[in-house]
């Protein structure tokens, strides 16, 4: 008898897992379906400029001013003021408008975290290892502690270069881009009153 008894125990508890894993997935697949079929996407840019202003304080402030960043920290926070004019705007109504600001969230979004996360680009492959923020320029830290007439020195400073130039090219395309669709998607001027024309005629007055 206690046998049985564990043998359904053990049935009903199986019965519940699978339950609970049922459910769990229908759940999630209602959350995917939600997010798919939004009119909007939920993507917000602020958030990644702020992680490029982080991660270049950090790199700066260990770098100890081997490397010179100040114009990427100024790409950085032209990005962040774009950013929060796009994400500060209003979400368009109509459907034209509202496909054209997802794929520019969708390329804006895959660019930059691309940047900020991998190392290899496009064509290759980062190694299946723990990869810093910002790799191209995370070995700036070790700038400092080498020999300035060195080989070693000369490439690694080669290399950050490289990497800079990249990271800025692309914060400075990603800003061009979130300004461009700004421009063409801000509401048009509404036009003031007609100036109000003297009684006599004439030119209109200034400041009437």
């Amino acid at each position: 008898m206690p046998q049985d008894t564990a043998a359904s125990s053990h049935k009903c508890s199986r019965r519940r897992r699978r339950l609970r894993r049922a459910l769990d997935t229908r759940y999630r697949v209602a959350q995917l379906y939600s997010m798919a079929t939004l009119p909007n996407l939920p993507l917000r840019i602020v958030p990644v400029a702020t992680s490029f202003q982080k991660a270049l304080e950090e790199i700066g402030t260990a770098a100890g001013g081997a490397l010179d960043l100040q114009s990427t920290n100024r790409a950085a926070a032209a990005l962040l003021a774009a950013a929060m004019r796009l994400d500060g705007a209003p979400r368009p109504s109509d459907a034209k408008n509202r496909a054209a600001l997802n794929k520019l969230l969708v390329r804006v979004t895959h660019q930059l975290n691309a940047r900020l996360y991998t190392k290899a680009g496009r064509f290759d492959q980062d190694p299946a290892a723990n990869v810093p923020v910002l790799p191209l320029l995370a070995r700036a830290r070790e700038l400092k502690a080498l020999p300035k007439d060195s080989d070693t020195y000369g490439f690694l400073e080669t290399e950050l270069l490289r990497g800079r130039n990249a990271v800025e090219s692309t914060l400075v395309e990603a800003t061009r881009e979130i300004d461009g669709y700004l421009v063409t998607a801000a509401p048009a001027a509404t036009p003031g009153p007609p100036a109000r024309q003297p009684r006599w005629g004439g030119a209109p007055s200034r400041g009437l």
